[in-house]
Formats: structure tokens, C-alpha cells, sequence
């Protein structure tokens, strides 16, 4: 591929490294030192560039959108199409991890974890529902 496409999601500021990679039938998510994006596998270019500050570590495809989370206290709620729609507030300050459980429609939850002994639990994706501290 042409390497002007990499570009397009180049931050030269936080060098050449990918902290999360998530894929769903022909789209892929990655990020890390690059931004945030969605590539389409067949043709292997990037579809979308979400605009969000610091590095991203964990990504997780949702229904029709995209949550992530990284250097900042919340959980990102993205669209397909590159937007960014919500940013829900978590206890920690940086977030390393999320889990979401779709096992189960009655019990669905959302857990996030990063830079406190705090994981933050969402019974619905748009407000923490409790903190577990540790």
C-alpha cells in the first residue's frame, strides 16, 4: 500500500508503536502512536481517523459503534463513520482496559480499569453505574 496512507494517521510526537488492535469481519481498529482509525482490510486503507487526544490502549466494536479508551478519564463512544459521539467520565485518570459482556442482554455491563485501584462498572454504556475499589 501506499505509504501516504499511513501518514494520514501518523503523530510523529508519540513514534511508531500500536497499543490496540481490534478486528471485526473486513475492519480493523488500531491505534497507539498512530491515531485512533478504522481500515477496511480488503482494500487495506483507513476509513476513518477518530479525532481523540493521547494514545489509545483498548478498543472494542459495539453494535453500531466503536468504544475506546487510553490516556484520559473516559470511555470515547465513536461512530463509524470517524465522530466521536459521547465521552463518559470514569474514576481513573488514564483507562488501560475495558471488558464489555454481550453473553447476556438482562446483565449487559461495561468494566473499565487504568491508573487507580478503582474499576468502574456501566450497566448502561452512558453513565458509571458504581466504582469497585481495590
Amino acid at each position: 500500500t501506499d505509504s501516504r496512507v499511513f501518514q494520514s494517521c501518523a503523530r510523529p510526537q508519540y513514534g511508531k508503536w500500536i497499543s490496540c488492535l481490534t478486528t471485526d469481519s473486513d475492519w480493523m481498529l488500531c491505534g497507539g502512536g498512530p491515531s485512533l482509525s478504522l481500515w477496511h482490510l480488503r482494500s487495506l486503507s483507513p476509513t476513518s481517523i477518530f479525532p481523540l487526544t493521547g494514545c489509545q490502549r483498548q478498543t472494542s466494536f459495539y453494535q453500531d459503534m466503536i468504544l475506546a479508551v487510553g490516556e484520559g478519564p473516559s470511555v470515547a463512544h465513536c461512530l463509524l463513520g470517524g465522530e466521536v459521539k459521547a465521552q463518559i467520565p470514569c474514576t481513573p485518570q488514564s483507562l488501560n482496559t475495558l471488558q464489555l459482556n454481550t453473553n447476556s442482554a438482562e446483565h449487559r455491563m461495561l468494566t473499565v480499569g487504568g491508573s487507580s485501584n478503582h474499576i468502574d462498572v456501566f450497566t448502561n454504556l452512558s453513565y458509571r453505574a458504581f466504582s469497585l475499589s481495590f
